[in-house]
């Protein structure tokens, strides 16, 4: 769980790379061979799926603040 108010580039492994940047998240690399979860672009409130690396990231909103979810 990652709170989006703060700007880092998360290296999952070596197949994905997420971003947080402005309040938002997108999957910045993945070796996938169709790469729709990177053609997706910045996100806060839909998932962003990459289906081949079984990498789903969730948005969850709560009265204090606004995390991103790595699965």
């Amino acid at each position: 769980t990652y709170n989006l108010s703060r700007d880092i580039t998360l290296v999952i492994d070596e197949h994905n790379t997420v971003e947080i940047k402005r309040g938002k998240a997108r999957i910045s690399y993945s070796d996938c061979p169709d790469k729709r979860c990177v053609k997706q672009g910045f996100n806060n409130n839909m998932p962003i799926i990459c289906l081949p690396n079984r990498l789903v990231l969730e948005f969850k909103r709560s009265a204090s603040d606004h995390k991103l979810i790595l699965q």
